[in-house]
């Protein structure tokens, strides 16, 4: 019995020239149409074949020297294994400096070559998931274009993913109108140039409790397997009247106390484990002071605790902040992207710390503009 070809539906470089090098022309001078996995190009196309080569190898070669450009300049910030990273996805003149720093932690994996699925969790900016059952939409396509080459996109997990219910398919025009996953897969492509795998594209759009619950499982299935490798695309504050989110340090006056609590608690994480390092190297030289460093930990053990300390509490943090900056403005003497820059490092803080309560908490009190708020919350569930 022979086996049944996927029809080729190409996911097409939509942002190419624009929010990125782009690789060609042939994005806007072929019309790809597939008929039994053949493809079939106009006639003008075709006239202009070896041209388009030309500057597809151009372009290609000129994405390829910034991201190295980005890489080379980018620092591995985790130790050991690495299993999902988040990456901007702003314009790579914005982002592609940034977005290294994730994708530093691909190209160094230590088993790179042995990662054979890699899901990338964008959100929603262009109304796809709005008023449809399912919040979590999968592409439909068979291969994503990139200026590096096309990458496979996973058609049998998709396949697994769409029986269990909570999955439905993007339409084409969908597909291409999103930007935040777009501008992951050129990065992945580079970095994992050479490798044997295959991409599932999953925009995640708004989720609540319940849906968190039925989705987390199934993606942890996929999360245990040493060969999968997630990416999360999200940006972080849309400060403006665009967003319609403007709040000032003196609308939320526990900002700047919560991120001086979160700077403590990642350098009581850093004291921990240069504490532990200490502790195995006395116990190595004098296994009788086994426990002389036991009272090392009391400082992390309360590292944050909503039971035991409400950093939420307003009334608290608002009487903290007057004592120290009563002399001051309105805004506390601080500017707004101070206050914007402490507002995202607190949510960091509770990524960081693989906190899904916490984060959420934290949405809610701060209704911060993170694109990418469900695909986080879904990771961290």
């Amino acid at each position: 019995m022979t086996g049944i070809k996927h029809e080729e539906v190409i996911r097409p470089a939509a942002k190419a020239g624009s929010w990125y090098t782009k690789e060609s022309m042939c994005i806007s001078l072929t019309f790809f149409c597939f008929s039994k996995g053949e493809k079939v190009q106009p006639l003008g196309a075709l006239k202009k074949k070896k041209n388009l080569k030309k500057k597809k190898n151009a372009t290609a070669k000129q994405l390829s020297e910034e991201m190295n450009t980005w890489l080379k300049s980018a620092k591995v910030g985790v130790e050991g294994q690495v299993k999902a990273v988040i990456s901007p996805h702003a314009g790579y003149s914005f982002s592609g400096a940034t977005g290294a720093h994730s994708y530093i932690h691909m190209l160094r994996h230590k088993r790179r070559e042995e990662i054979k699925r890699i899901f990338v969790l964008g959100p929603d900016h262009c109304g796809a998931t709005h008023g449809k059952t399912s919040r979590c939409l999968l592409s439909g396509c068979t291969r994503w274009q990139t200026p590096h080459g096309d990458v496979t996109i996973d058609v049998d997990t998709n396949k697994e993913l769409l029986k269990t219910g909570y999955f439905s398919k993007l339409t084409l025009k969908e597909d291409a109108s999103e930007h935040s996953i777009e501008m992951c897969i050129p990065y992945i492509a580079y970095v994992m140039k050479g490798c044997n795998y295959a991409i599932v594209p999953m925009m995640v759009g708004h989720l609540h409790d319940r849906d968190f619950d039925k989705l987390a499982p199934v993606l942890a299935k996929y999360f245990d397997d040493e060969r999968t490798f997630f990416v999360i695309s999200s940006d972080f504050c849309h400060w403006g009247k665009h967003y319609d989110y403007m709040p000032l340090p003196k609308d939320l006056p526990f900002v700047f106390q919560l991120a001086n609590n979160n700077n403590n608690n990642n350098n009581k994480d850093k004291d921990k484990d240069r504490n532990e390092e200490k502790t195995k190297e006395k116990r190595h030289h004098n296994d009788d002071d086994d426990d002389n460093d036991d009272d090392n930990d009391d400082d992390y053990d309360d590292d944050y605790d909503d039971d035991n300390d409400d950093d939420y509490d307003e009334d608290d943090n608002q009487r903290s902040a007057n004592k120290k900056t009563s002399h001051n403005d309105s805004n506390n003497g601080k500017e707004i992207w101070e206050f914007i820059q402490a507002m995202d490092h607190i949510g960091m803080g509770h990524i960081e710390r693989l906190s899904f309560p916490d984060f959420r908490k934290y949405l809610e009190h701060t209704g911060n503009t993170i694109c990418g708020e469900y695909p986080l919350s879904l990771m961290l569930k």
